[in-house]
């Protein structure tokens, strides 16, 4: 489901609802497209997908660059346009060859789900949080 937030006639923020964690969630390669310009001073970021981008991150790694929009989501088929500064001293082509555009299905899951269940059941029997259960139960 999509939902969407308007000022007028400007989206202001679009919202993609899972229902479920998207740490249990397969999320194929969005095939994320980019098309960099220089928009006066600063630079205009087209970014489109073919599939569904979840959580889209743009940056330059070892800048401080403040973008538009980022961390968003891109539904299929569907493009958005980014603005941001242009990078002190760099051109154009130094911009193309170091922006770092991914999405969550970039991020590679640290351990698979039995390990997020074994590791939570062992945290609930260590002494100090059986003792807690046991005193939050007698102070009831």
């Amino acid at each position: 489901m999509i939902t969407k937030l308007w000022h007028e006639q400007d989206i202001i923020s679009r919202q993609v609802i899972t229902f479920t964690h998207e740490k249990e969630l397969h999320f194929p390669d969005p095939q994320l497209s980019t098309e960099i310009n220089a928009l006066g001073e600063g630079l205009e970021i087209l970014i489109s997908t073919k599939i569904l981008a979840r959580f889209v991150s743009l940056n330059f790694p070892g800048k401080d660059i403040i973008f538009s929009d980022n961390f968003f989501d891109l539904p299929v088929g569907r493009s958005i346009r980014i603005t941001c500064p242009m990078p002190d001293a760099w051109s154009i082509e130094q911009v193309r060859q170091t922006l770092h555009v991914c999405s969550l299905a970039n991020i590679i899951p640290a351990q698979p789900k039995i390990a997020d269940d074994i590791k939570h059941y062992w945290i609930g029997l260590m002494p100090g949080n059986i003792f807690n259960r046991i005193l939050f139960n007698l102070i009831k």
